[in-house]
């Protein structure tokens, strides 16, 4: 369930990124917020607590993202917390990734590890 909520907010961020070009410049900053949320756990745990409010986690977020990502992943982020769907994100990189590689003609080959038939 989780990775189909994933893949909508993927895919919205995709038709924003395409619209402004910024495809390849959004997967990089997913990556780097991906990368940061697994060498921090603090950041982690602060951010999936179910009892802190979602604005200190906004706050957070801003804080420590607002000058190495762009405004719609740092929007993104906040729709996130938000709708309490922060441990998506990296699922959300994934969907998206897999997006960018189809639209640049990259196919994926995790499906079975062979060519089809």
């Amino acid at each position: 369930m989780s990775e189909i909520v994933a893949k909508r907010y993927a895919v919205a961020l995709f038709e924003v990124a395409e619209e402004r070009g910024a495809v390849d410049a959004i997967e990089s900053q997913l990556t780097l917020v991906v990368q940061t949320l697994a060498e921090s756990e603090d950041l982690r745990k602060v951010l999936y607590h179910p009892q802190i409010s979602a604005d200190d986690k906004k706050k957070l977020v801003v804080k420590v993202f607002e000058k190495q990502v762009g405004q719609e992943v740092l929007n993104l982020l906040k729709l996130l917390v938000d709708r309490k769907r922060e441990s998506l994100i990296d699922e959300l990189r994934e969907a998206y990734i897999k997006l960018a590689n189809t639209k640049r003609g990259i196919l994926d080959d995790s499906h079975d590890g062979g060519p089809s038939r």
